[in-house]
C-alpha cells in the first residue's frame, strides 16, 4: 500500500456506506435513466433486448466500480480518479488527466446535468423565457445563448446551488444528497 503519511494534510473520511451507495446510484441511474430511456423505447428494440442492454450497462458500471475499489485499496492518498491514474499510469497520465477533468470534463458534466435537470422541471412546470428579446442574438450564427433562458437560468442557478451546498461540508453534502435521493 501506497502511504500518505509523508502528507499532513489528508482528508476526513466524513461519508459513510449508505451515503456513498447512494452518491454512486444518483450518479449511474438518476443522470442517464431520464434522458435515455424514452429514445431508447422509440427504437423497434423489444423490451428484451432494452433490459440486456441496460444490464449490460449495469454489469460494466459493476466492473468500473471493482476496478476503482481494487485501486482505492493501493493507496490511502486523497485525489480519486488522479491518484489511480497515477498508481497505473504515472504523474504525466495523472496530471493530463487532472487538469482535462477540472477544465472541461468536470465542468461539462456538471453543466449537462443541470441543463437536463432544469429541462425536466421545464417539461413538468413551464418556466418563463425571461430573456426572449434577446434571442435574435448569435455566436457565429451557430450558437444562441438566449435561447430558452428560463431553462439555461434554472441551470445555472442549480449549479450555484450546489456549490454553495458543497462549500458547507461533506457531511453537510452528503446528508443534502441522502435527502435528495429520497433517504435520510
Amino acid at each position: 500500500m501506497i502511504s500518505n503519511s509523508q502528507n499532513e494534510h489528508s482528508l476526513k473520511r466524513e461519508l459513510g456506506l449508505f451515503t456513498g451507495i447512494l452518491l454512486v446510484a444518483g450518479l449511474l441511474i438518476g443522470s442517464g435513466v431520464f434522458k435515455n430511456i424514452a429514445p431508447m423505447a422509440q427504437t423497434n428494440l423489444g423490451k428484451t433486448a432494452l433490459l440486456f442492454a441496460w444490464a449490460t450497462g449495469g454489469f460494466i458500471s459493476l466492473i468500473e466500480a471493482f476496478t476503482v475499489g481494487g485501486l482505492a485499496s493501493l493507496s490511502d492518498a486523497s485525489g480519486g480518479t488522479y491518484e489511480y491514474l497515477k498508481i497505473s499510469f504515472g504523474k504525466f497520465y495523472s496530471f493530463i488527466y487532472g487538469w482535462s477533468d477540472f477544465m472541461i470534463i468536470g465542468t461539462g458534466v456538471n453543466a449537462a446535468l443541470a441543463i437536463l435537470f432544469a429541462e425536466t422541471v421545464n417539461f413538468i412546470i413551464p418556466l418563463p423565457n425571461t430573456l426572449h428579446s434577446l434571442e435574435y442574438i448569435t455566436i457565429a450564427k451557430v450558437f444562441h445563448p438566449f435561447a430558452d433562458s428560463g431553462i439555461k437560468i434554472l441551470g445555472i442557478l442549480t449549479i450555484i446551488f450546489l456549490t454553495g451546498i458543497n462549500c458547507l461540508g461533506t457531511r453537510e453534502s452528503g446528508l443534502i444528497n441522502n435527502i435528495i435521493s429520497g433517504h435520510q
